[in-house]
């Protein structure tokens, strides 16, 4: 079944002698249920139903297509009730069954290691710039089948418009809905915290820690907190947050540990603490990335009682041990 007559369905665009043949599609399957329901959910997060129409089409009998006293009208009204409660883990769980599987067989993976940046050009244009330890994955048609992908770690997306295809991009806390912006996600596997900050543009997130999906405006910053739970929505000056991308490290107001993590994987070193009490001393400052790491840790020791050592090792990462 072509998506555009679906679409089309949805809106209510078509005439009653070919709502029959959906419906019977609809029936088929729990999977054409899954991506009847998908269709109808993306629709709702890219505003395509356009202004004041979705609560109407949504929940009236009169305007709801269908066939009067059918089964299948039941279910239809049934999905088109679930899409209301999108706030609620309905959305959520089928979201996170699409990051499960949206991968096929045939699908493109980039991993940056340690120490190393990558920039990606997608196919629609879409420019994705990748900090170290990161992996992007999507399908190998993307663009056609949709624009989804799934990141580990930390990126910049550039991301060209496309009302009518929404980009995505899956993560672990959380996923990023968007048709045209630029934004920065860090989704690290080894941090609790995890964040999107909006360059410009509009994206929406959605995520099991969020009661319903959150809108950023242009300078917003949402961090959440896979440990305890929290989500933190501020306002910042985003530049500090893609800074990385240009060569720059920045800290504000930054746990030692999350900055050991960082250099871990900038650096491509392994760094222990002798003092577990240590990880908690907070930093801010700005340093340039590619400077040898010897010398941010030199800057480091003059702004703290913290001190070092460093162990060469040929086969594997050198070992710092900060006291």
């Amino acid at each position: 079944m072509e998506s555009e007559r679906i679409i089309r369905f949805i809106r209510n665009e078509l005439s009653e002698s070919e709502k029959p043949e959906i419906l019977d599609w609809i029936d088929e399957s729990e999977e054409n249920q899954a991506m009847y329901n998908d269709l109808k959910n993306t629709l709702i997060l890219t505003d395509t139903f356009g202004p004041g129409t979705k609560s109407r089409r949504l929940t009236s009998d009169h305007g709801t297509p269908g066939r009067a006293g059918s089964g299948r009208l039941i279910r239809i009204l049934g999905y088109a009730a679930s899409v209301l409660v999108i706030v609620t883990a309905g959305l959520l769980v089928l979201i996170q069954h699409k990051k499960i599987n949206m991968l096929s067989q045939n699908h493109v993976e980039y991993v940056v290691p340690n120490g190393q940046t990558s920039n990606v050009v997608l196919s629609d244009g879409t420019h994705v710039y990748l900090n170290s330890g990161s992996t992007l994955k999507y399908n190998a048609d993307y663009s056609i089948a949709g624009r989804e992908v799934i990141l580990v770690g930390e990126a910049y997306f550039d991301v060209v418009t496309d009302k009518s295809k929404p980009f995505i991009v899956h993560t672990s806390s959380f996923d990023v809905f968007a048709t045209g912006t630029s934004f920065n996600v860090q989704a690290y596997s080894d941090s609790d915290i995890s964040d999107v900050t909006l360059l410009s543009g509009k994206v929406s997130v959605v995520s099991e820690f969020l009661d319903k999906p959150l809108d950023l405006a242009s300078g917003n910053n949402v961090s959440l907190n896979r440990n305890t739970n929290e989500v933190s929505l501020s306002k910042i000056e985003g530049s500090q947050y893609v800074s990385w991308k240009d060569g720059i490290i920045t800290f504000r107001n930054a746990r030692l540990g999350d900055i050991a993590r960082m250099l871990e994987r900038t650096y491509n070193v392994t760094i222990v603490f002798a003092d577990e009490k240590t990880k908690d001393v907070l930093y801010n400052g700005t340093m340039l990335r590619y400077k040898p790491i010897d010398q941010i840790l030199d800057i480091l020791e003059l702004t703290s009682d913290i001190r070092f050592d460093i162990e060469t090792r040929a086969n594997e990462p050198n070992l710092i041990t900060i006291k």
